[in-house]
């Protein structure tokens, strides 16, 4: 119905033009809409035989199915016209000179569409092109944007799909790497520790050292078990931070609170060493959004990572300020500080830079696992320059006034 309704539509807005125009009475309006009406059923089957065999035959190339309904289109209006001519008695010299005009626009007009055939056939076979290559795996591929027709909208998705699938397949490049890394950093901290329990116990086992030899190497057996309860306890919550499931139980905590807290925890460690351990300035109006015990995790990596790397009779000093929305928690030591080389690194799992801040133990969690659960409060944490040593430092949502 719908393809009927432009003719229809055609042929009322002909004869209004007819009776206003030319005069015509109500035979001749009658003999002019059957002569149309004709000649239009002559043309409409056989454009639409012409459209059938098209669509059933499922052959030829896109161009060819551009080209020949065009093609049908300017034959079923030359037959339309010469069956209207024929009917309205038109003689035959004037019949035979309004075909061969007829015949000569034809001529005009084919290499027009199969201009615009195969212009557009062209602009389809490059998206081919692109989709094979993306198949083939370059998926750096785009296809070129013109204008602003449909294709070229096509083209704009195409391109924000390979970008997609770049992304995503650099992400899984990334992610792959890191595994490796990751298994190869794991079987290192597994590997050492367990070599050496498995030489003291046969040691102990073979009766090769006296009571008090044997009494030593118990303690450090006991060490280097908790050191790997304490690795596999990070991998754990390490996984849980990368599958979303670390729970947080979220409510107002004073900054104060959570400072004096970890000053606390950690004092004792400081006063091993020697260290100065404080905090700057009195932060009382600050309330910050925060699952305090995860928060107090974090210092606890922050700072013992701090006390890990100052020399002894240095200090430590933790700062709170306000940064609009946020509360920013700083972290300072004295000790060598960090590589710029190395500073974009530091919260990267199991990285461990050959510098004088990395000489001695840790598996290399601790600032991966501080920045997972900052990040988990929707907080972020980074790295400085500092004038005196290493500078870290963490911002909590901040609660309004």
């Amino acid at each position: 119905m719908p393809l009927l309704l432009p003719p229809l539509v055609t042929l009322a807005f002909v004869l209004v033009l007819a009776h206003h125009y030319l005069a015509a009475g109500r035979s001749d309006l009658l003999v002019l809409a059957l002569t149309l009406a004709v000649s239009g059923l002559v043309a409409w089957i056989l454009g639409t035989i012409g459209l059938a065999i098209l669509r059933a035959g499922h052959w030829g190339d896109l161009w060819t199915k551009v080209f020949i309904p065009a093609m049908i289109g300017v034959l079923t209006a030359l037959v339309s016209i010469i069956v209207t001519a024929r009917l309205m008695f038109i003689s035959s010299h004037d019949l035979i000179l309004l075909t061969l005009l007829l015949i000569f626009s034809l001529a005009v007009s084919v290499p027009f569409a199969m201009l615009a055939a195969r212009m557009l056939a062209n602009r389809v076979a490059i998206f081919g092109r692109a989709a094979q290559a993306m198949s083939e795996g370059r998926l750096d591929t785009r296809v070129p944007v013109d204008g602003s027709d449909e294709l070229d909208r096509l083209a704009l998705l195409f391109n924000q799909m390979a970008m997609r699938l770049e992304e995503a397949s650099q992400q899984q490049i990334e992610a792959e790497d890191a595994r490796r890394q990751l298994i190869v950093a794991i079987s290192h901290d597994l590997r050492t520790p367990l070599s050496s329990i498995q030489a003291m116990v046969e040691a102990i086992e073979d009766e090769v050292v006296d009571g008090e030899t044997a009494r030593y190497y118990l303690s450090q057996i006991l060490v280097e078990t908790r050191g790997l309860g304490l690795l596999i306890n990070d991998l754990f919550e390490l996984a849980q931070i990368d599958a979303g499931a670390l729970r947080l139980h979220i409510e107002r905590n004073r900054a104060a609170m959570l400072v004096a807290d970890a000053l606390d925890t950690m004092q004792p460690k400081a006063e091993q060493k020697a260290i100065t351990l404080r905090c700057l300035g009195e932060n009382e109006d600050y309330v910050v959004l925060a699952d305090s015990s995860q928060i107090q995790r974090v210092f606890y990596n922050l700072i013992e990572n701090a006390l890990r790397h100052t020399p002894n009779g240095g200090g430590v000093v933790l700062n709170v300020s306000d940064a609009g929305p946020d509360v920013v928690f700083t972290i300072e030591d004295t000790g060598p500080g960090i590589d710029p080389d190395d500073r974009p690194h530091v919260f990267e799992r199991f990285y461990r830079a050959d510098r004088s801040r990395h000489t001695d133990g840790g598996a290399g969690l601790g600032l991966a696992i501080a920045r997972g659960i900052v990040e988990a409060h929707g907080g972020r944490i980074w790295t400085d320059d500092s004038q005196t040593g290493a500078r870290f430092s963490f911002s909590l949502p901040k609660v309004a006034d």
